[in-house]
């Protein structure tokens, strides 16, 4: 193969990851716009009532304990954070810029952003189930963390994430090594 076939290859793939970026980028936007609207932790009970945190029923989601809303405001924080950085990632992409610090980085911050979101519901619900637990004097250490530990084992979040965070660790040796190479003669 000489130099004009490699180079007419490595145009078309960066093609295809402009275009592919390009149209992740408007898929991104067309979620936020179409779904952005539902808050997360939050369900619609057939009733009319909400259920914040899959914990209790309320008539207005107002109604949930100030630490419920809290939960899901957090929660509406990391997605609007994840989505950020997504959108600046495919920006980069776009760019043609592929193996980069700023790349390994900002796929490393998604894997981070979704871990927390992945550990939100399990804390929340298990300190909102011990505050329950304080309040009837029935503590139950041993439910509780069994409570949490199977929700966080279960998390496709956190299990993406941490994925996502060791993948940019993979990355940033590759982008590390390819740059040594670059370096001798």
């Amino acid at each position: 193969m000489n130099a004009k076939e490699s180079s007419q290859n490595v145009s078309l793939h960066l093609k295809r990851i402009r275009t592919m970026s390009r149209l992740l980028k408007l898929l991104l936007l067309a979620y936020l716009v179409l779904f952005g609207f539902r808050l997360p932790f939050v369900r619609k009970m057939p009733d009319g009532g909400y259920q914040v945190v899959s914990v209790d029923t309320y008539a207005r989601f107002f109604d949930a304990p100030i630490f419920s809303i809290i939960i899901v405001a957090l929660g509406v924080a990391l997605i609007l954070v994840a989505v950020i950085f997504c959108y600046r990632l495919l920006s980069l992409y776009e760019k043609g810029v592929i193996f980069s610090a700023k790349n390994v980085s900002l796929l490393c911050r998604i894997g981070y952003v979704a871990v927390a979101y992945g550990f939100l519901v399990p804390c929340g619900r298990t300190l909102l189930l011990a505050w329950d637990s304080y309040l009837h004097a029935a503590w139950r250490i041993g439910v509780i963390l069994w409570y949490f530990l199977t929700y966080v084992v279960h998390s496709p979040w956190v299990m993406g994430g941490i994925f996502m965070i060791v993948v940019s660790h993979i990355m940033d040796e590759g982008r590390k090594i390819q740059e040594e190479q670059e370096l001798t003669i």
